[in-house]
């Protein structure tokens, strides 16, 4: 982190660029937090056995022999929770914070390095007090750190798992409600369509009432062929006229 930075000021940068390189994959700064969370953890403990195995080359073994060997260790202490992360170890293993320095050769080194400090006593090693304030490398500042245990490490595995089971319950509620808003959506439209549908088919059916009306009141009384038929039509007629003349007093 940045000098001023907070950390969730540092999280919400990685989230902001994690969006702009990728389309497909969405998360918030809590979930990249999780996710950095577990990622830091792993690749802190694989960088320690490298760290060991650099330090301590077994024999018969090259340099490139190094990481797969690491991999190995790593996985037969942790068999829930194998290491996946060989890609970001091998971006974050050329940065200066993850150089695990190596432990003096021999006796020349040490004598090299106490001849060049001025502040070395006449024994010809640097006093401690002298040494920690001017940062002269000591035997215990090359020490490469100590590896976390098996119970904190699987402490902090476990709290990793239960953060990362509730982000992915999280993930799938909301992935749930987002169906079920779209679903209720879905049948509001429905439902409006539905609708429109129902009143153009009431339209419709009004439109034919009033063709069927027009020629009833258009029919003439000479192509009737009987009396009852002309009584039928004067009938039908007339209370077509009513009912037209009702209508329009009414929607004035």
């Amino acid at each position: 982190m940045g000098t001023n930075q907070t950390g969730d000021g540092f999280f919400q940068r990685v989230t902001n660029h994690l969006e702009s390189i990728s389309s497909f994959t969405k998360r918030d700064m809590k979930s990249v937090k999780v996710k950095w969370s577990a990622l830091k953890t792993a690749t802190i403990k694989f960088s320690g056995i490298m760290a060991q195995i650099e330090h301590s080359p077994p024999s018969g073994t090259v340099q490139t022999d190094w990481p797969e060997l690491a991999i190995k260790i790593y996985n037969e202490s942790n068999a829930r929770a194998h290491f996946k992360s060989l890609a970001a170890w091998r971006i974050l293993s050329a940065a200066p914070k993850w150089i695990v320095p190596r432990p003096p050769p021999g006796p020349l080194a040490m004598s090299i390095s106490s001849a060049s400090n001025p502040l070395s006593d006449a024994s010809g090693g640097p006093s401690s007090d002298s040494a920690l304030d001017s940062g002269v490398n000591t035997p215990r500042a090359l020490t490469p750190p100590r590896p976390t245990g098996m119970k904190k490490t699987k402490r902090q595995r476990l709290q990793d798992e239960k953060a990362e089971a509730i982000e992915d319950r999280q993930d799938q509620l909301k992935r749930a409600n987002e169906l079920a808003e779209r679903r209720v959506k879905a049948l509001e439209e429905g439902t409006e369509l539905t609708k429109k549908m129902a009143l153009k088919d009431a339209e419709a059916k009004d439109s034919l009432v009033q063709v069927n009306d027009l020629k009833v009141l258009m029919m003439k009384e000479e192509n009737c062929h009987t009396e009852l038929a002309k009584e039928t039509l004067k009938l039908m007629q007339q209370r077509l006229k009513e009912k037209y003349s009702s209508e329009a007093s009414s929607s004035n």
